[in-house]
This record gives structure tokens, C-alpha cells and sequence, in this order.
């Protein structure tokens, strides 16, 4: 499995959002807090909101906020809408690509399924709120 920078980020800019709790946030503070440049985060923030992570607002206090609670956003939901497969041979999503899965009788192909559907069960049971939590525990253990 292979995580890429941009989901990485996703990550890490949805967490500042979601840590700052305030009612929206700038694209330069979300830099400045994570250290990824503005320029990235605009074409990420523009993705985010096209898949309904995030939505902005206008004016002098605008800015951008969660599209959602942040106990639906789930890795999962965002690594799905990012990335373009967890699979890590190529017979899980696509059986005929294997012949001896045509035959059911391929012996490792089983394996490669349960492996990637733990993997989004983990990655769906961790929310953005359950991220934000441990961040601030560790934060407070920091002072």
C-alpha cells in the first residue's frame, strides 16, 4: 500500500481545519501551520471541495470549513477519493488479469482480498474527530 503526498496532505490539512475549530480557515494559515505551500493547497483544497470534504465562504472572514462533521470523514472515504487503488496486486480488483483466479484456484488471490478489505476496514474505523482527539491529548501532554 502506498500513500501518496497528496492524500497525505489531505490529511494533515483537514486535521489543522478540524484542530483550529474555528468557523473557517484560511488557505495561508492552514500553510503556515502545516508547512505545505499555498499553492499546493489550493489545488488540493479545490479537489477536497469538488469531493465534498470541503466547502468555503466569501468575504472577510471566509475561508474554508468542513463540508461535513468531523465524525463522518473517515481516512477511508478520503483515501478512496484520492488515491486510485489500495490493491496491491492487480487479480483483486480484476480476476480475469490472473489466470488461475479464472480457475478459482489460484491460492495466494484470497489472501490479497482480505489483506485489502482490513485495510479499509481500519483505515473507515479512524475519523477525523478521532484524529483530532489524539492530536490534542498529545499536544497537552507536550506542555
Amino acid at each position: 500500500m502506498k500513500v501518496s503526498t497528496k492524500t497525505k496532505y489531505a490529511l494533515e490539512a483537514l486535521l489543522c481545519i478540524a484542530v483550529k475549530d474555528e468557523p473557517s480557515v484560511s488557505i495561508q494559515t492552514v500553510s503556515e501551520e502545516t508547512h505545505i505551500s499555498a499553492s499546493y493547497l489550493e489545488q488540493l483544497f479545490f479537489q477536497l471541495r469538488k469531493k465534498g470534504f470541503l466547502a468555503s465562504r466569501r468575504g472577510v472572514n471566509g475561508g474554508f470549513y468542513l463540508a461535513k462533521s468531523q465524525e463522518q470523514i473517515t481516512v477511508g472515504d478520503l483515501y478512496r477519493a484520492l488515491e486510485t487503488s489500495l490493491v496491491p496486486v492487480s487479480c483483486v480488483e480484476n480476476a480475469d488479469s490472473c489466470a488461475n483466479a479464472i480457475d478459482e484456484t489460484c491460492a495466494s488471490r484470497s489472501l490479497w482480498i482480505g489483506l485489502c478489505n482490513r485495510v479499509y476496514q481500519s483505515m473507515d474505523a479512524i475519523t477525523l474527530a478521532s484524529l483530532r482527539d489524539a492530536y490534542v491529548i498529545r499536544m497537552e501532554q507536550m506542555k
